[in-house]
């Protein structure tokens, strides 16, 4: 049934080189960043007026439409990294 939502744009698919598919609520283009080692994958803000502030995904988005001329109707990025509790020393 989530597919089929995903399928029609609904929600939002989070494909993160996992073994696993996660189902976001939000089917607009933003950011998430996925521990490499447990699979945790979160919810990462780079719009204007946020923690990470500035507009950094609409930055990104001019950049690459500048730089390579594409029109980009879909957009999402996806970082990898380990969870602090992934990479905490005391494990």
């Amino acid at each position: 049934a989530l597919a089929l939502h995903s399928d029609r744009g609904d929600i939002g698919k989070v494909e993160a080189a996992v073994p696993r598919t996660r189902f976001d609520r939000t089917a607009d283009g933003h950011a998430h960043i996925v521990c490499l080692e447990c699979g945790r994958v979160e919810d990462l803000d780079l719009e204007a007026g946020r923690e990470t502030g500035s507009g950094c995904m609409r930055a990104l988005l001019a950049s690459a439409r500048k730089r390579t001329r594409f029109s980009i109707p879909e957009q999402g990025v996806l970082l990898r990294g380990l969870c602090p509790d992934c990479s905490s020393d005391d494990r």
